[in-house]
């Protein structure tokens, strides 16, 4: 984050940023990111040949 940080601050008092997950993040990532807004997609199902 150092390097876009402050681009990021630029940023965000002019547009609007969604961040979203595709994936099973751990319990702790997931619950450092969801006090951040961030929405989760986890996987639609198993899939096995």
């Amino acid at each position: 984050m150092a390097n876009i940080g402050p681009m990021m601050e630029l940023l965000a008092e002019v547009c609007t940023t969604i961040s979203e997950i595709c994936g099973t993040p751990c319990p702790e990532l997931r619950k450092a990111l969801e006090a951040a807004g961030v929405t989760f997609y986890g996987p639609l199902g198993a899939y096995s040949l």
